[in-house]
């Protein structure tokens, strides 16, 4: 039977320089790992306060349109009601301008008496 280890052991000062350099490895990847994670989230939230702006937006401005087209219905209303009061004062006039071409006429042809 052979007696010769098929794993080498380090020497005692370099096992402690070995498992210091793997701690630090680790550390990096942790690191790196968190930065990664950090500013997916970052990413993330950026990206859902962007949404969050867009939809705002677009809710502010939905609402103002349904404001402008109520405000144009409203003014289409009062300017119809003021096209029906001039055409029923234009027909008012000219029932006028009537009645006085005909009183003017009956006072020409009317005979005068003068005392």
């Amino acid at each position: 039977m052979s007696t010769d280890n098929p794993f080498k052991l380090p020497q005692f000062s370099t096992v402690f320089e070995l498992k210091e350099a793997e701690l630090q490895r680790k550390r990096e990847i942790i690191f790196i790992g968190s930065c990664a994670d950090r500013t997916t989230h970052q990413e993330y939230i950026a990206k859902h306060r962007e949404m969050f702006m867009l939809e705002y937006s677009i809710a502010v401005q939905n609402v103002e349109l349904d404001r402008l087209k109520e405000l144009a219905e409203s003014e289409e209303r009062k300017l119809n009601i003021a096209e029906q009061c001039l055409e029923q004062d234009a027909a008012l006039f000219d029932e006028f301008l009537k009645d006085n071409d005909k009183s003017s006429i009956e006072a020409i042809t009317k005979p005068r008496f003068l005392p």
